[in-house]
């Protein structure tokens, strides 16, 4: 073996490595907004059709094809949601005050952001390169509001993390046309979630106060598999490109894990000081689904002086978020109530069902790269980029809650790339306008699942059939935005070993 296949070999062994090590999981959460990558953040998300660097694993696995030689990406990003809600007054007339969310910008864990990550390499092989990478969705999994907030039973904090690990494959099956696969395990990492809800285990809403109870969920680390499709196809246009990307069935997670009640006021907290209110079970379940998605892009490349000039790309993506009908969550255990006299009185804990009855998405992005100078031998180079996109809401005004804030959408997205010898250091920044939405009739109730009147709310005990006796606490106005910074590293590892360029097949 050739010194030259020793060193490859070797880099390749040593940055697979990191990717596997358990240190820094690439981490993210929440449901997604546009979008991965560093330069495809500059883009406005309008990338499946270039697909020119190792966010390709994601974007469109077809793009690997094209990627000659042995190279190592690592972007991240951080994005922040800002978010006011100001709930309307409630059935007696009392105002509530606006809240905001505290989460700050997105780091993670490991404090590196939400990065994706890869290393691919073409072994030599003529028409095929395989990558090992990881990403998580691009998404604000940090949410925070305040504990004794009018929004509590709604929302009081969420921290969620997930990734995609990946083994990818583009391959040249044409002079005309690239195809690729990423084989995915889904890691759900991390699900944390608290919200207030009403104990009171009677017939009617209960007392004003007293029976309030922070429930804290914690589950345990899911697995789902998933995968992606891509093409690329160069019709006889010169500059033209296709790109197609699909994932062709959704990523279903099961999971379990624990509820840990907390009684903020009067009643109950006096009881459970006692020891005299328990849960007999702290078991929990809830089903999470990721959907079916679709990306085609067409780009345009215009080329002067044997190189390209400047690039424009028109995407339309597809998210079949009607998968998602409501957050159910079961309880494995009672609540009971010491009794001084006789046994205790023990209640089951009803499922609790939080209605979403989301909608498919349609989101249209536009954008480009503008190649200023070309980078040759030690000359560096520069490339400047800007996009935009809108997206369609996901989320009704009727179930409208501050766990997911997906309204109509606008962003645009600007960021440059500095090319030098091997390295490419890449950073962009996008701001995503949401449309403020004034929602007065919200199917967001404050739960209450020791209540003997239950979904569908038919039984007799039911105040009045066909509504639950929780109050409505999703009615006010959402102002929302989110800010995402992304830096990026590409290295070209061929640049080490040799004098000529590594090759960018087109």
């Amino acid at each position: 073996m050739s010194e030259k296949w020793m060193a490859r070999g070797s880099a390749i062994v040593a940055v697979a490595a990191t990717l596997v090590l358990p240190s820094p999981p690439a981490v993210a959460g929440g449901f997604e907004f546009p979008d991965n990558g560093v330069v495809a953040v500059g883009r406005g998300g309008a990338f499946a059709a270039k697909a020119d660097d190792l966010t390709a694993i994601y974007f469109n696995p077809a793009g690997l094809a094209g990627q000659k030689g042995t190279r190592l990406l690592f972007n991240t990003n951080f994005p922040r949601q800002s978010v006011t809600f100001t709930r309307s007054p409630d059935e007696g007339g009392t105002a509530f005050g606006p809240v905001s969310n505290s989460g700050g910008f997105f780091t993670g864990d490991a404090k590196i952001g939400a990065p994706i990550a890869a290393i691919a390499s073409d072994f030599g092989l003529k028409d095929v390169t395989f990558a090992l990478g990881l990403y998580g969705p691009s998404a604000y999994g940090a949410s925070k509001y305040p504990k004794n907030g009018p929004q509590k039973y709604a929302l009081i904090d969420m921290d969620l993390a997930m990734v995609f690990y990946n083994l990818s494959m583009g391959w040249r099956a044409h002079r005309s046309l690239d195809l690729g696969v990423s084989l995915q395990l889904a890691h759900n990492m991390k699900t944390n979630i608290s919200q207030g809800v009403n104990s009171w285990f009677a017939a009617g809403s209960g007392p004003s106060a007293g029976y309030d109870t922070i429930v804290h969920l914690k589950f345990d680390q899911a697995f789902s598999v998933g995968m992606l499709f891509g093409a690329l196809y160069r019709p006889p246009v010169k500059g033209l490109h296709i790109g197609l990307t699909v994932r062709p069935f959704p990523i279903h997670f099961e999971q379990g894990g624990t509820v840990t009640p907390e009684y903020p006021g009067s009643f109950l907290a006096r009881q459970a000081e006692a020891g005299r209110v328990y849960i007999t079970s702290g078991n929990v379940y809830m089903t999470q689904d990721l959907p079916i998605m679709g990306r085609l892009g067409v780009r345009y490349a215009f080329e002067h002086g044997g190189r390209e000039l400047f690039d424009i790309e028109a995407d339309v993506v597809f998210e079949a978020w009607s998968v998602v009908d409501a957050f159910d969550i079961r309880f494995g255990g009672e609540m009971g109530i010491g009794q001084d006299v006789g046994p205790d009185y023990k209640q089951p804990m009803a499922p609790v069902s939080v209605p979403k009855d989301w909608k498919d998405t349609v989101s249209v992005r536009v954008g480009g790269d503008y190649n200023v100078l070309k980078a040759t031998d030690l000359k560096p180079g520069l490339a400047v980029r800007l996009g935009g996109f809108y997206e369609s809401p996901a989320v009704p005004e009727e179930t409208t809650n501050l766990d997911f804030l997906s309204f109509h959408r606008f962003g645009v997205g600007t960021g440059f790339t500095l090319s030098w010898y091997a390295f490419d250091l890449s950073f962009a920044y996008s701001h995503i306008f949401q449309l403020s939405r004034d929602v007065t009739d919200s199917s967001i109730v404050v739960q209450m699942p020791m209540s003997p009147c239950q979904p569908p709310y038919t039984d007799a005990k039911c105040a009045t059939p066909g509504t639950p006796p929780g109050t409505v606490v999703g009615a006010g106005r959402y102002e929302s935005g989110i800010d995402v910074l992304s830096v990026g590293l590409n290295v070209w590892f061929d640049r080490f070993f040799r004098k000529e360029e590594p090759k960018v097949v087109d």
